[in-house]
């Protein structure tokens, strides 16, 4: 699907396609209806001001990839060899971006990650047509190793929801990035990954837990993350004898509502042993009319999601729309020079050797 977007004035210019690949399954914290008019925003931008590109223009190809590794190569495929983009923005599950980024590589395609992604695609040499806008996922888990040296914890558990429940690309690619790090630094005295739909299940790793281990570690989706504390509640733990570390991408803001409304003593409760580390969203007055843009822009054309609020538009939303900028900062200049805006090392390189970009 191509997202069309208005050229620079109206004038005659050349048309370049941009790749962007994500899940349309709203379930997704990077679904394509809760943060695709990010890019039209961030593009439209480009598009209207000839200071960016000059007579060049974005268009957009969009693909549905469900997080399924299989249709994002075949999609990213068509997107080249048919379309002929200039650069890809995603995919965003970590094993489809794996998979994709290594026949973007061989094609020597730039490949914009705008999701945190695997330790694998760190391998500049094996990937180095790609670069991310977005920290790495060791720096939350070198927070939480940092956390428990100084509390001098040395025994560690961790507890998560099924692979078939999570809506995060079954949170894999944290989960094994702090399962790494504990396993190097602490003693791992357990590993609890199970459907916390089933009660009974609930109850009884809750209890089994509690037995090998007094500093637990929590890593799955925000349904799942309520129901393991809830029950951990339920079960006396949150009397000061076990401390839970919550593990998210972001510094999600479902549990600050689940607090704020107390409208429950036990979910309050059950916050009181909790550490939560994440990544700091993006703040302030300004990234508040972003998000209520995004919202806005989400309800129509191509994507008439059905979101109710801003709080549901994806914190991913802002790297996406960043990244866009950072790749027109590379391809500007690899234009001025008259070389290839296919090429991708060429366009990176550009990138890395830029001293310091800031752009708001």
């Amino acid at each position: 699907m191509i997202i069309h977007n208005s050229s620079s004035n109206g004038s005659p210019n050349h048309k370049l396609l941009i790749g962007f690949q994500a899940p349309w399954n709203v379930s997704f914290p990077f679904s394509a209806q809760r943060l695709g008019s990010a890019i039209q925003i961030a593009v439209e931008k480009v598009n209207k001001n000839r200071s960016f590109l000059g007579n060049y223009s974005l268009d957009i190809v969009y693909k549905d990839t469900n997080c399924n590794p299989k249709v994002s190569l075949g999609g990213f495929i068509q997107q080249v060899l048919r379309e002929n983009i200039t650069a890809l923005f995603g995919p965003a599950c970590p094993e489809e971006a794996e998979v994709t980024g290594l026949i973007a590589s061989a094609w020597n395609i730039p490949m914009i990650g705008f999701v945190g992604q695997s330790s694998k695609l760190e391998d500049s040499e094996m990937y180095d047509s790609y670069i991310k806008i977005m920290p790495p996922l060791k720096g939350s888990s070198e927070v939480l190793v940092k956390t428990l040296e100084f509390f001098g914890w040395r025994h560690v558990a961790m507890i998560g929801g099924g692979l078939n429940t999570n809506t995060w690309e079954k949170v894999d690619a944290l989960w094994k990035t702090v399962e790494n790090h504990l396993r190097t630094n602490f003693k791992l005295t357990t590993e609890l990954n199970f459907d916390t739909s089933n009660p009974d299940l609930l109850y009884q790793n809750i209890k089994h837990i509690s037995t090998v281990a007094r500093v637990i570690v929590v890593i799955t989706n925000r349904e799942d993350s309520m129901a393991l504390l809830l029950e951990a509640e339920r079960q006396g733990l949150m009397n000061g004898d076990y401390v839970f570390f919550l593990m998210q991408q972001f510094e999600d803001n479902w549990w600050k509502s689940a607090l704020n409304s107390r409208v429950s003593q036990d979910v309050t409760r059950a916050f009181g042993m909790t550490f939560v580390i994440g990544q700091k969203s993006y703040e302030g007055h300004e990234y508040y009319d972003f998000f209520k843009q995004v919202f806005q822009r989400l309800k129509g054309h191509p994507f008439w999601s059905n979101l109710t609020s801003e709080s549901e538009v994806s914190p991913y939303s802002v790297y996406l729309h960043d990244a866009v900028l950072l790749y027109v900062l590379g391809l500007k200049e690899i234009l001025k020079e008259g070389k290839d805006p296919h090429d991708g090392r060429q366009l990176l390189e550009r990138l890395k050797t830029r001293e310091k970009i800031r752009f708001q």
